[in-house]
């Protein structure tokens, strides 16, 4: 694949959706450096999903940033993933991921933490 830089304004929504909703609240806002891809071959050509968000331990990566800027409370973020039992590329609620924090109103069951064994790179995690 590949893909140049860009910055843009970032806007994400707080724990009161309507008051972060007016992109002139700044609380919600940050500068942010992602990338857009021009092209793509093998796996990204065919998978289900259209987009590919990094999540590793690097300095620049969307968790660390918002923490960094003090947006949010703790640097970690959260998926919880769901089965389906169909696919299409229409959409899929099959999770939902929380940035710098968790929201227990989305939990049927405990919470389970995964701890991070590397200090760089790709977080890893072992799962049973």
């Amino acid at each position: 694949w590949e893909a140049y830089q860009v910055e843009d304004k970032l806007y994400l929504a707080g724990r009161d959706v309507l008051a972060s909703a007016d992109p002139r609240n700044s609380d919600y806002a940050i500068d942010f450096m992602f990338g857009c891809q021009t092209s793509e071959t093998g796996l990204f050509v065919t998978q289900l999903a259209d987009g590919i968000m990094g999540m590793s331990a690097h300095e620049m990566t969307l968790t660390k940033q918002l923490f960094d800027k003090k947006k949010v409370e703790h640097n970690m973020f959260a998926l919880c993933f769901r089965r389906e039992l169909g696919t299409s590329k229409s959409g899929v609620t099959a999770g939902v991921m929380t940035l710098g924090g968790i929201d227990n109103r989305l939990d049927s069951s405990p919470m389970l933490f995964a701890k991070n064994i590397a200090s760089t790179g790709w977080f890893t995690v072992y799962v049973k």
